[in-house]
């Protein structure tokens, strides 16, 4: 046996000829490590006998002799030392031998299956697409076969026989927080919503339809208008309208100007290619117009009177001023867009909104009729109802006409589209195939929570990374309801925002769009720490049980008063600061000896510098040199020999104190109270929000330093090789 083949395969690392394709350094390296008895433990010698006695092989007598020859072979459950003896032996050497001859042989990997392309073969892909393309008709036959409207045989016949029809424009009505887009609204369809909403904001997403006199007397043309929020924490609204809508009107204020959601839906529009129709509104309260133009212009957007294709008009939605103007260019904007859409074809829905038992949205195509099923996702429902926008129950609903559908248990996402299938089997199906697809595309962890949500019955639950604290105390524990889904997303977002508190730290427990219910209670009352409830929008509570001392609630139809309810409920449990009111002041002018302060006591002779002194106070204690060395009682006070109790301010006395103390000339002895001040909310988040600030500038400098050293390092070795 050669004793070059003896070696010791490292620890950590498995025993391959080849790793990644790579051939394995470790065999066509010939310095190799003995085994010698002294580095045999017990666990060894235990291991090789167990081995051997499998084998049928002899057990080891001699094993100086044993080490000698001993060669680590590498094996299922880790690297054994073998004898000569071994079979494993022989078989490794002939491996070895090979490796030896063909150092530079590389193993070829196993070929990964490619999860995306087996969708392809999917079984049950031939029944679904995604939404119809409107304008390929065999497109729209197969969706009619796939709902069993037609046969296999009719499938290019029908495609042939299909023909298009206009249909109304779907706008949006976008624009920053408080620049009048509910008053257009109200104006458009002669209602008074903008007095209701909650704190004066819009906070969800409401869809109508109003009639348009067209020119040359003939009949009315349908508009659909869809009214969302602008404030910064709606963003995922905002995305949810554009995905719906084939027209953007952005509504701007002339006295306020271009503003920071004015530029975001400029941008939405463009990400989306969605047109856009300009409103400059309140042109009653005066601005500069040439000004709002030039930043229109900056920010891409060409107005037709610049050259461009974007329409604008001058209105004032509160006086009704030029509003028949702004419709006069939807219209014309929609007939530049050229909206059609097919006599018939299988219903599709855009959600806007979901809530409670209703998911809102606008019939893309085909007539959605009550029975019928509808799939989304890995929800589905059999439409039990349907509501107009003016909540009234119909039968049947045609293209771009916004619905309110009740029948789903499971609400879908905002901005996803709802399909018709043939019937709960297909629906089934289809969830089938939306399962895979989910796992497909490497969203394992996602995926998972969103069956462990389906399961519950709770889609929307959610639990946010926690903002974890070294040095917290205090752990508040927040469940959250909302109305809609939108609302939820508006609140996490602004609660997301918050800056950091050192002494507590927030925790999210639950947040979706349900009701309140008694196990809500029990999970958040089981912590036994501080927490609280958040009803946020048209939540319902259905608890019977007493919400416990130590948990708050609250029910708020604004936002922002949420987020403010939220805020004093963490400024409430940081640990108060201690304040001592000094009442009373008096100065040890000299000491003399005293039989009642005893043993190594004496008295104090103190002249009173501020307030009254009362042998019966409580909270008595001795500064000296700026440090505190004594609290307690007063034990005696005399003044000129006689036993008082209270001193006046200005006037000298004798004092002696409990526990035989000893006084020093210049001590200061005081009477005070604790008092525990309140924190100021905004003061602690203004403060918290500052030291944010300071940690992110002073990250970003160190990294601006260590690129900075980087390419100084690089200069001075880039110098050396050309020097």
């Amino acid at each position: 046996m050669r004793r070059s083949l003896i070696f010791l395969h490292t620890q950590g690392s498995r025993m391959r000829p080849f790793s990644d394709g790579k051939s394995n350094s470790r065999y066509g390296d010939q310095s190799y490590i003995r085994l010698t008895v002294g580095k045999l433990t017990s666990q060894m010698r235990a291991k090789i006998q167990n081995e051997r006695r499998k084998q049928g092989l002899p057990q080891v007598i001699d094993w100086k002799d044993f080490c000698e020859d001993a060669i680590a072979v590498p094996t299922s459950f880790g690297t054994l030392w073998c004898g000569p003896d071994d079979p494993r032996v022989e078989k490794f050497v002939k491996r070895r031998e090979k490796m030896e001859e063909q150092p530079l042989q590389v193993a070829r990997g196993q070929q990964e299956v490619d999860e995306i392309g087996k969708l392809e073969d999917h079984p049950n892909r031939a029944f679904f697409t995604t939404a119809t393309n409107l304008r390929d008709p065999m497109s729209v036959a197969e969706g009619l076969y796939r709902l069993g409207r037609i046969k296999s045989t009719e499938v290019e016949y029908t495609a042939t026989q299909i023909k298009y029809e206009t249909r109304p424009p779907i706008v949006s009505i976008m624009g920053h927080v408080d620049h009048g887009k509910t008053t257009l609204l109200d104006t458009l369809r002669q209602t008074n919503i903008a007095a209701c909403e909650a704190g004066g904001i819009t906070q969800s997403i409401g869809a109508f339809q109003v009639r348009v006199p067209r020119e040359g007397g003939k009949s009315d043309e349908l508009i659909t208008f869809i009214d969302t929020p602008g404030h910064e924490a709606f963003a995922e609204m905002r995305k949810s309208g554009c995905s719906a809508a084939d027209i953007i009107v952005l509504v701007i204020s002339l006295s306020d100007g271009i503003q920071p959601q004015t530029r975001e839906v400029i941008s939405l529009a463009k990400s989306k290619n969605t047109p856009l129709v300009i409103a400059i509104n309140k042109i009653d309260k005066g601005g500069d117009m040439d000004l709002i133009i030039r930043e229109l212009s900056g920010l891409g957007v060409s107005l037709e009177s610049e050259g461009g294709d974007v329409l604008l008009s001058k209105i004032s939605a509160k006086h009704k001023t030029n509003v028949e103007h702004l419709l006069q260019n939807i219209q014309l904007q929609s007939l530049m867009c050229e909206l059609y859409t097919p006599t018939q074809a299988r219903a599709e829905i855009t959600i806007i909104e979901s809530k409670s038992k209703l998911v809102s949205g606008i019939v893309r195509c085909g007539t959605l009729r009550k029975g019928a099923w509808m799939v989304c996702g890995i929800s589905f429902a059999r439409v039990e109802k349907i509501l107009d926008d003016r909540g009234r129950e119909i039968d049947q609903a045609r293209v771009s006409a916004p619905v309110a559908i009740e029948g789903f248990i499971v609400l879908p996402k905002p901005g996803n589209i709802l399909l018709e299938v043939a019937g709960k089997h297909y629906a089934n199906m289809f969830v089938a195939l939306m399962r895979d697809v989910y796992g497909a595309e490497a969203q394992h962890e996602k995926y998972l929570q969103y069956l462990a949500a389906d399961a519950q019955g709770k889609i929307y639950n959610r639990k946010p990374l926690n903002r974890v604290q070294s040095n917290s105390t205090v752990a508040f524990g927040l469940l959250i309801k909302a109305g809609t889904f939108g609302q939820l997303q508006a609140l996490l977002k602004l609660i997301y925002a918050l800056p950091r508190i050192d002494s507590v730290e927030l925790i999210i427990i639950n947040a979706e769009v349900d009701a309140l219910d008694d196990d809500d209670i029990t999970n958040l009352s089981a912590r036994q720490q501080p927490g609280g409830f958040i009803l946020f929008g048209d939540v319902e509570n259905k608890t019977h049980m007493a919400i416990p001392s130590h948990l708050g609630f609250t029910k708020h139809d604004v936002v922002f008063h949420a987020v403010n309810w939220i805020k004093e409920q963490i400024v409430e449990h940081i640990p108060k600061d201690r304040a001592d009111v000094v009442h009373m002041e008096a100065v040890c002018k000299s000491t003399f000896a005293a039989s009642q302060a005893g043993r190594g006591g004496n008295a104090g002779g103190c002249f009173v510098e501020k307030g009254k002194l009362h042998v019966a106070a409580k909270n008595i204690r001795l500064i000296r040199r700026g440090e505190t060395v004594w609290e307690g009682r007063i034990k005696e006070l005399r003044r000129f020999k006689e036993k008082v109790s209270y001193v006046e301010e200005g006037l000298e006395c004798g004092i002696v104190l409990d526990d035989g103390f000893a006084f020093e000339v210049g001590d200061c002895l005081q009477e005070y109270s604790i008092e525990w001040k309140e924190h100021d909310v905004d003061e602690i988040y203004q403060k918290a929000a500052a030291q944010e600030d300071e940690d992110r500038r002073l990250k970003e400098r160190e990294q601006t330093d260590a690129v900075d050293e980087i390419d100084d390092e690089s200069a001075e070795l880039e110098s050396l090789i050309h020097g």
